[in-house]
């Protein structure tokens, strides 16, 4: 198909088609294994996250009013529950 001097129509086409297809077959493949990481780690991940309950209204003064709410809606997102729930005690850095 290749050795002639020219690719017809046709054959462009059917190139271009296996193309698009290897692509759309890959990141397939890609959704499947981003789930299945991420259910494994959900299945052994660490599960114990202790909140404490009360009024997240008022920050800690260590706590910029920025981080605390960012922190607070990415744990209640994580959570999947509302921010009135719990308190953010204290915001520290981890390493990694």
């Amino acid at each position: 198909m290749l050795s002639q001097e020219g690719l017809s129509v046709l054959q462009s086409v059917i190139i271009s088609g296996a193309g698009m297809l290897v692509v759309v077959i890959e990141l397939a493949v890609l959704a499947l294994a981003i789930l299945l990481f991420t259910r494994l780690i959900k299945l052994f991940g660490n599960n114990d996250i202790s909140v404490e309950n009360g009024n997240a209204a008022n920050p800690q003064e260590s706590i910029k009013e920025q981080d605390h709410a960012i922190v607070l809606a990415v744990v209640s997102d994580c959570l999947h529950t509302a921010g009135e729930q719990y308190q953010i005690t204290s915001i520290r850095e981890v390493d990694a």
